[in-house]
């Protein structure tokens, strides 16, 4: 499938932003999962505003909700210690 514009933006975000990088690196690969349908129905199933997020796209210097780190977490099983130091596998062990 091919990739959408807001995908390509989001993997150019700067490496001085890694933390925000692998958020939007789960998320869109939780949407080729299947998991979501699409990025606006990822926003409504999480309660995050979508303009929000594709600011922290164009902009990823802005203010970023960490919450949304969380439903990540708990929601979709993306290991948390992969999503704030890279290490590791994207989703959490069975253990």
């Amino acid at each position: 499938m091919k990739p959408t514009k807001r995908e390509i933006n989001a993997g150019n975000i700067p490496d001085d932003y890694p933390v925000i990088r692998r958020f939007f690196a789960a998320v869109f690969t939780i949407i080729a999962k299947g998991t979501e349908k699409d990025f606006k129905n990822f926003c409504v199933n999480n309660n995050i505003e979508s303009r929000h997020l594709e600011r922290n796209i164009s902009e990823p210097w802005r203010q970023f909700n960490p919450q949304h780190l969380t439903a990540l977490v708990i929601k979709y099983h993306i290991s948390a210690h992969w999503l704030l130091t890279g290490s590791g596998n994207m989703y959490q062990s069975a253990d």
